[in-house]
């Protein structure tokens, strides 16, 4: 695939009414800090322990906070204030869990945070809890920024999670006690190592990770005869984290009935305020409304969902795909699903653990766990391997079928490893299925949900670029780690925050989702962490580009210092019609104008529009953007006053230096705000350039 145009910098273009002398003094004493200062000084925003009054707020529930202790566990010295200084109540578990699903959470044990004796990083928001997966790619920033110990710490606090919770853990949450995340303890393991070569250490982690890995072997976590794994959560009914959502699963209900062919068993006619007898059938059918409060409130058009739904919800949940349509409407069957991405991390585990065992001196142990890989590495090629499509599919094991969604996850084998060199090349060649302006889509549906098109995420541009780079593929890698990277940093310039996901279609940070998680959190642990990573790959890519004499858009956009944020061109509106009567003027007969007082006339259309032409030819002379064709839409910054002269003009604007391209999207100045822009002697607060010394 040939690579596309990498910008130096985002053109800004600002309409204005009249010039304020004070807009450059204001604008210019403020700067913001260069995104990698951002990124490192955000771990310790983001940094928590369970002894910390802001690690215990849970913005998913509204009950007082707890902490909870593993069952005759001494309280620590640092728990011991707890009560006093946080208004929060201190407690042991009631029991000692040795599996994970030993303690169920339910109305008689009040939602909480489950102890860790190590700080964590949070990914944000309202996120506050230490999360499996995230966390592997939290580490990876970590490890980056030369944060070791506090990612050492991490991993250590998933080992006391298996020790003390039965499990890695969905987050540290009473609520997460029946489901774990993708296993990627391994990878983990291997950072720390790494960096630290400590045997001793290694030798603990070997034997906490096989602990982890063995979840996964359980019957629970087995999807039929296949010999591999499927998602699959403990426990029953809705989940209770969705608390704070009321319309999440009525929401599900009302899009299900007005598609009844997509139902498939997911929902069961049923009472809005069932009787007694009513709710103890629905416990067993649907779920238990007389003591789930999210239960209760699952109801619309005279329908429930059914439990079978509930138990897909909940393994998508595993999964971390929450929600996408991959495995039904809103996940509702993924519990039926052998799981492209999840075998692959078990393939790239049970390498690591061969790996682990040989370093320990245990060749027996990792012969046994080479013959593990070996063994899911021809079940996946049986089963997930589509010749037909020249890719990896999802395998359906209750219809013996491969699923026709596709998915990003089809890079996974990549990533781990696991792909013959054939297999590769062909993956390789799905890329402009899931490839856009600002990234790699997750899918080709665009189903309404956040996990699926046009969004993109971190975790995923992670596996499939480093995938991609394992297998020579270093053009497309360093395309793509290019393209994420820009979408990161500049909405980072727009509005000085780093996000969960991205829109990768315009490249904004703009989201519309029509059910689940609809914000897009700040923050954001894996964002930073991949973004560090993926930088830090486009630098030794730049580097090896000019030992060979190739070209290199990358250090533009890696460059930590001193590089091209953004090119700002200030404007007045074209020519317009007079905004009060000519007769005020003079007694003399005036033309008359064609269009409404204040408006802009045709002709200032046009002048303006051969303007914006002049511009993109400059821009493109610069080195600013190439000099024809559309630019992406988060290379552009279009901002206006309120008036139709100014907005006209902006129009006209893009219609010349982007012909043929849009929609656009013009951002307008707050009529309830003065803008130094438009307006003299107030403060900034211009979203694209506001601390960057605009």
């Amino acid at each position: 695939m040939a690579p596309s145009f990498v910008p130096k910098a985002i053109i800004v273009f600002l309409y204005v009414a009249g010039f304020g002398k004070p807009l450059l003094s204001q604008t210019s004493q403020r700067s913001r800090p260069n995104i990698s200062v951002y990124i490192h000084n955000a771990w310790g925003s983001l940094e928590r322990s369970t002894s910390d009054c802001n690690s215990v707020v849970d913005p998913k529930v509204a009950s007082k906070p707890v902490i909870y202790l593993p069952a005759r566990m001494k309280t620590p010295e640092d728990l011991a204030g707890m009560q006093e200084k946080c208004d929060v109540e201190v407690r042991h578990l009631p029991r000692v869990i040795h599996s994970l699903g030993d303690v169920r959470p339910t109305a008689n044990l009040r939602p909480g945070l489950l102890y860790l004796p190590h700080p964590y990083v949070v990914p944000g928001g309202r996120f506050n809890e230490m999360y499996g997966w995230d966390s592997y790619f939290i580490v990876l920033g970590l490890v980056e920024d030369g944060r070791v110990p506090i990612a050492k710490g991490i991993v250590e606090n998933f080992f006391f999670e298996i020790a003390n919770y039965g499990a890695v853990l969905n987050a540290n949450r009473t609520y997460y006690l029946t489901r774990s995340q993708p296993p990627l303890l391994s990878s983990m393991i291997s950072e720390i190592y790494t960096k630290t070569h400590d045997e001793e250490w290694l030798r603990q982690a070997y034997h906490y990770a096989e602990s982890d890995y063995a979840l996964w072997t359980t019957h629970d976590h087995q999807p039929g005869e296949t010999r591999l794994a499927r998602y699959f959560d403990l426990g029953t009914g809705p989940v209770p984290e969705m608390a704070d959502d009321s319309t999440y699963y009525p929401d599900v209900i009302r899009w299900l009935v007005a598609h009844p062919e997509r139902r498939g068993g997911y929902l069961i006619a049923a009472a809005e305020h069932p009787a007694k007898s009513e709710a103890r059938r629905l416990e067993m059918s649907s779920c238990d409304v007389l003591r789930s409060r999210v239960c209760a409130n699952a109801y619309a058009d005279g329908y429930r969902l059914s439990a079978a739904f509930y138990r897909g919800d909940r393994a998508m949940r595993e999964s971390g795909f929450d929600t996408t349509f991959r495995f039904g409407p809103f996940g509702g069957s993924t519990d039926q699903y052998a799981a492209v991405c999840l075998n692959s991390l078990l393939y790239k585990y049970e390498r690591d653990m061969a790996s682990f065992a040989s370093l320990l001196g245990k060749p027996r142990e990792s012969l046994r766990w080479l013959n593990r890989a070996n063994s899911r590495k021809k079940a996946i090629n049986k089963y997930l391997w589509n010749p037909e499509k020249g890719t990896y599919s999802d395998y359906e094991f209750s219809t013996r079928a491969a699923s026709s969604y596709r998915y990003l996850s089809e890079f996974y084998p990549l990533w781990a490893g696991l792909a013959t060199a054939e297999q590769a090349r062909s993956v390789e060649q799905q890329l402009p299925i899931f490839e856009r302006q600002g990234g790699l889509a997750m899918s080709d549906k665009d189903s309404g949900m956040q996990w699926d098109l046009p969004f993109g995420w971190a975790p995923t541009h992670w596996f499939a670029i480093e995938g991609l780079s394992k297998y020579g593929f270093s053009n497309d890698s360093t395309r793509l780690a290019e393209k994420f990277c820009h979408t990161v940093e500049a909405n980072y310039l727009l509005d000085g925050t780093i996000r969960e996901k991205y829109n990768v279609v315009d490249g904004s940070a703009n989201i519309a989702v029509a059910a689940g998680y609809k914000s897009n959190v700040i923050g954001f642990g894996w964002t930073n962490g991949v973004y560090a990573r993926l930088a830090q790959l486009l630098r030794t890519s730049s580097i090896s580009n000019t030992k060979t004499g190739a070209p290199s858009q990358t250090a533009q956009l890696t460059k930590q210092e001193g590089h091209l944020r953004f090119t700002l061109i200030l404007s007045r509106h074209g020519v317009r019609s007079p905004l009060t009567p000519a007769s005020e003027y003079s007694a003399q007969p005036w033309p008359g104008w064609e269009v409404p007082p204040g408006h802009l006339s045709p002709h200032g259309v046009e002048a303006i529009r051969q303007i914006g032409a002049y511009m993109r030819l400059t821009s493109g002379r610069d080195g600013l953007l190439a000099s024809s064709g559309c630019p992406a839409p988060s290379d552009i910054f279009l901002y206006s006053d309120t008036d139709e002269r100014n907005i006209a003009s902006t129009r006209a604007t893009f219609n010349g230096f982007a012909p043929g391209c849009g929609p656009i999207r013009i951002h307008t100045a707050n009529p309830e705000i003065p803008d130094p822009i438009f307006r003299t002697g107030v403060k900034s607060v211009l979203p694209c350039c506001r601390d960057n010394g605009g």
